[in-house]
């Protein structure tokens, strides 16, 4: 008897410690995606129906890294914005970028801390070089022009802000819940070991 016991001690243990095992992997896997991937698609720039790949880097901060959204360090920055749709690759596209000053502004050439004019890129590319000098909060501009209209699409990014996030703790909670439910479970199998 002591020994059937023990040996379901043992054997909830191992499974609460594989159990962990599990988790960490699952968790650290979860980090690992949190860098975007290209092959994913997560950086993926919508304007009106068409659609753009966006891929940013650093190469003197961060050699061939790529990053979507933010931008990890102030410095001399690429941007490069590649047409997923054939047909935008007619029409006129502008880019700007201006300083993110959360209220509405009438005068956007003076927030504006770079600007590529309408052109019409036959290649599917718009390559664009720019310093950011300070760390701050900005916003991207897409404008297509197509038969009179403007298509924008915008997209608010930082620079040199590291961005929190907290995502984790869900895991951590779900963890502990689903723990507290094993430990919950086995003392009852346990428990009934214990009475025959």
């Amino acid at each position: 008897m002591i020994t059937v016991i023990i040996s379901n001690q043992i054997s909830f243990i191992k499974f609460l410690l594989l159990y962990l095992l599990v988790f960490v992997c699952f968790l650290s896997k979860s980090y690992a995606h949190g860098g975007l991937s290209l092959e994913d698609d997560y950086c993926v720039l919508t304007v009106g129906k068409y659609e753009m790949h966006f891929s940013g880097y650093q190469p003197e901060n961060n050699g061939p890294k790529e990053f979507c959204e933010d931008i990890p360090e102030i410095g001399n920055t690429i941007v490069v914005l590649d047409y997923m749709d054939d047909e935008l690759r007619n029409l006129p596209v502008e880019v700007r970028i201006i300083i993110d000053t959360e209220e509405e502004s009438k005068d956007i050439e003076s927030i504006t801390v770079y600007k590529k004019d309408y052109a019409i890129y036959r290649n599917g590319t718009i390559s664009l070089r720019h310093t950011f000098d300070g760390k701050g909060k900005f916003i991207g501009y897409v404008t297509v022009k197509e038969d009179g209209n403007f298509i924008i699409s915008e997209f608010p990014f930082s620079v040199g802000i590291e961005s929190k996030s907290y995502s984790y703790i869900y895991y951590i909670i779900f963890a502990l819940f689903a723990g507290a439910l094993l430990f919950y479970f086995g003392n009852k199998i346990r428990n009934k070991t214990i009475d025959v």
